[in-house]
């Protein structure tokens, strides 16, 4: 990323006038306030588009912070969640997660699932008093979760 800002940038200061030098620099400037931008575990530079993010979890006792997103996983030692905070998708359901919530597709009230994809590849469980709020943030109409699928049977009966 970083050979391809500095590959830009000297190929356009080579023919460019002040304007767009200016334009540019703007340009890429706007796009860091959209974007999530840290450093991984294997020393790469990560940019990823703030709508690109599913979620964030903290994992307190060694102190990384993991990103899961429509590209994948990533492992960060650094402080991520100031870039986040203040966006309006993004909500803390919990001490520990960061969920963007315009990226869920649906959920599942009665266990407390959140899933990103209609393929179930990610998802995360929230603890259930958090249902509500999601509830109201999501739609009734992405629950997963009818009670007409589950049948009650009395514990004092005999089952066939």
């Amino acid at each position: 990323m970083i050979d391809w800002i500095k590959h830009r940038v000297s190929s356009e200061l080579q023919t460019a006038d002040s304007e767009v030098v200016k334009q540019l620099l703007k340009n890429f400037e706007d796009s860091l306030k959209t974007s999530i931008q840290f450093i991984d575990l294997e020393s790469n530079f990560i940019v990823i588009e703030h709508n690109d993010v599913f979620y964030v979890t903290i994992d307190r006792a060694k102190r990384q912070r993991i990103v899961t997103s429509r590209y994948g996983t990533f492992i960060t030692k650094e402080e991520i969640l100031e870039n986040i905070e203040g966006v309006e998708d993004f909500a803390s359901l919990g001490k520990t997660l960061v969920v963007n919530m315009s990226n869920i597709k649906k959920y599942h009230s009665h266990n407390g699932t959140l899933f990103f994809d209609l393929d179930a590849l990610h998802s995360v469980q929230i603890q259930l008093k958090l249902i509500p709020y999601v509830i109201k943030q999501v739609g009734q109409e992405n629950d997963l979760y009818s009670p007409l699928n589950y049948q009650y049977a009395p514990l004092n009966t005999k089952k066939v």
